[in-house]
């Protein structure tokens, strides 16, 4: 299964909102909002709901969909914080340990 995902940081961190708040049913309140969203005309709202969505099922999966991309090259020494990181990615670092204790 591919699921393309163009997110930005702010739609992550509303999945583990969701994620947190709904548990296994937080996909079926994000096609919910993408639907009232569509309803009222807001189509960018709409894509932006869907692609929650989508994100909240590749979270939710006990395996890994697709490939995953690390680059090491901007990773430094361990005694740095993660103040050194791009904020999507220290955001989806945390997503994923969230989601794995989730899993267990």
């Amino acid at each position: 299964m591919y699921l393309p995902l163009y997110v930005e940081p702010r739609d992550v961190a509303e999945a583990t909102t969701l994620m947190d708040t709904f548990g296994p049913k937080a996909g079926i309140e994000a096609a919910e909002r993408a639907v009232q969203s569509r309803n009222v005309g807001n189509y960018l709202h709409y894509c932006r709901w869907r692609q929650i969505e989508r994100l909240i099922i590749m979270l939710s999966a006990r395996a890994t969909l697709g490939t995953i991309h690390w680059r090491f090259n901007q990773l430094s020494s361990s005694s740095e914080s993660n103040d050194a990181l791009p904020p999507a990615l220290v955001v989806s670092t945390d997503v994923v340990r969230s989601a794995q204790k989730r899993n267990k």
